[in-house]
């Protein structure tokens, strides 16, 4: 790594740094109620729980609370929630290994992927009655 490159690294972390620092003044009253952690790495803010998952109320808060397109991703028994940067943003959030919604429950299907040669693979996915 040159000089030039150490010095947009470091502006890219003071840039972070920047927008962390406005998110937390900007959302303060709605952070003061939040019962977990809210940590930042490599530009995404995360909300999480030191003491387990995040109940599906909390989810539900935050959600609300940042509107926009959230994506989903999920392991073993765990939802977790990313929201879509618009162009330029310098910030994400995600909500990390929350609680399923309680009419649901994730499964491993198996999936065929149309390649050459086809080949099968397992994927998780979030079944709601």
């Amino acid at each position: 790594m040159n000089v030039d490159d150490k010095i947009q690294q470091v502006q890219w972390v003071i840039a972070t740094h920047q927008a962390v620092e406005k998110f937390l003044v900007d959302n303060r009253d709605f952070l003061a109620t939040w019962n977990g952690l809210v940590f930042e790495s490599c530009g995404t803010l995360y909300f999480s729980k030191h003491d387990g998952k995040i109940t599906h109320e909390e989810t539900l808060s935050i959600l609300k609370q940042f509107p926009g397109k959230w994506v989903k991703s999920y392991d073993d028994d765990k939802v977790s929630y990313e929201l879509e940067k618009a162009e330029g943003e310098k910030l994400g959030l995600s909500v990390y290994e929350a609680e399923a919604p309680p009419s649901c429950r994730i499964e491993e299907v198996e999936e065929e992927v149309p390649a050459q040669p086809a080949r099968k693979v397992i994927r998780r996915k979030l079944v709601c009655s």
